[in-house]
């Protein structure tokens, strides 16, 4: 019986360390518009987007370094490259972008948004 009790307080107290341990951030809300040759990205949030990494299509890729809190960053769609170098050009439909950043004690956040 006193195996059990502490065991109990043992597998007890790994857990609140766990909860207690798991910092939560919340989610990133950008708005992302795409006129068939820029994208523009809002940052709706109440802090600074940083380190962003957006990806289209799953293939071209482009940095920016940050976009800060009711702001808004435009890009160009040329400015995104595969990893061979190709530059992503207007005869390229755009179906998807993925965003990557760092937020809040650099807790990494992600949104993907499809166009149809």
């Amino acid at each position: 019986m006193r195996y059990l009790k502490i065991k109990f307080i043992i597998s007890f107290s790994v857990l609140v360390l766990a909860v207690l341990s798991c910092e939560s951030a919340p989610d990133i809300k950008p708005k992302i518009y795409f006129d068939g040759l820029k994208f523009r990205i809002e940052n709706t949030d109440a802090f600074s987007y940083k380190n962003v990494d957006l990806t289209v299509n799953d293939k071209y890729e482009a940095h920016i370094d940050s976009i800060p809190s009711g702001k808004s960053y435009e890009i160009g769609m040329s400015i995104f490259a595969d990893e061979e170098g190709n530059r992503l050009t207007t005869d390229k439909k755009v179906l998807k972008m993925c965003m990557d950043c760092y937020i809040l004690d650099n807790k990494k956040r992600t949104y993907c948004g499809d166009w149809k």
